[in-house]
Formats: structure tokens, C-alpha cells, sequence
């Protein structure tokens, strides 16, 4: 009974997410991209950026 189910790898599960909801990918990599780059102006010392950055 259970032979007709095909086991998916969790980047197929990811990928057929993705399809059906493109803007959640993209808005995960906008944060982590804002997040690196505010953290790496604090780390310089740029308080201009880091202040927007934190905006």
C-alpha cells in the first residue's frame, strides 16, 4: 500500500515550496543580506551604516 509514495528529499520539498510562494525566498535572503551588512558595519565601526542598516 505504501509502494506508491515516492520518499522527497528536503530540497525537493524546499524547491516545490519555493514555487508555490516565490516572495518567501527572497524576503529570507533580503534579511540575512541586511543583517550581514549591518553587522559588518558595526564590526568597521560605520556608524552611518550600521545606523541604516538598522533602520
Amino acid at each position: 500500500e505504501f509502494e506508491r509514495y515516492k520518499e522527497i528529499t528536503f530540497a525537493q520539498k524546499a524547491s516545490e515550496k519555493a514555487k508555490k510562494n516565490p516572495l518567501i525566498p527572497i524576503g529570507l535572503l533580503t534579511t540575512v543580506a541586511a543583517l550581514t551588512l549591518g553587522l559588518r558595519a558595526v564590526s568597521r565601526g560605520d556608524k552611518w551604516q550600521s545606523q541604516m542598516m538598522m533602520r
